[in-house]
């Protein structure tokens, strides 16, 4: 802001340039005042804050271990949960939110959050599908081999007693 001219002074004028030091003091706590409404409605979202953080990918990854593969009900309840989940945050996070002069579209932000979820869910059924796959595939190689051994022709005697014996010995 310019310096006010000395009163004492006649021949001092005040500066022609001063009312634009006014309009941009004034111009800049609009806009601030403008903006507060905005940090308002970020901190409505911050709850929303995990979930927009969450990485499918790092889920489905810590979940797919072949030599320990997870239970298949402790699957299923984290497949409902997720699923709940989508449906929760469809309902909570509306299509726009009116904060002061702005209004804004956040179902960009819901749809991103949900189609984690959702991705979640699918990735962790087609996980389960893969585990059954792998015990069915195991399953039949165990019924091959005990076929093999049942349906060998004895040399002997000592031979065909030991067949018997692991026939009974099987399930």
């Amino acid at each position: 802001m310019p310096d006010a001219p000395d009163k004492n002074d006649k021949r001092s004028l005040p500066d022609e340039n001063a009312w634009i030091y006014v309009a941009y003091e004034r111009l800049e706590k609009k806009i601030s005042e403008s903006i507060e409404p905005l940090e308002q409605y970020l901190k409505t979202l911050h709850k929303f804050k995990t979930e927009y953080q969450l990485d499918p990918v790092a889920v489905i990854a810590k979940l797919d271990d072949d030599e320990n593969p997870p239970e298949a009900e402790a699957l299923r309840k984290d497949i409902v949960f997720h699923k709940k989940e989508a449906e929760r945050l469809m309902i909570e996070i509306p299509d726009q939110i009116i904060v002061s002069m702005f209004q804004i579209n956040v179902a960009s932000i819901r749809d991103v959050v949900v189609a984690k979820h959702i991705k979640i869910a699918n990735d962790e059924i087609e996980l389960v599908a893969k585990n059954a796959k792998r015990m069915a595939n195991s399953t039949i190689e165990a019924f091959y081999k005990i076929n093999d051994k049942i349906n060998t022709s004895p040399k002997d005697i000592e031979e065909l007693s030991s067949i018997r014996d692991y026939m009974a010995s099987v399930p």
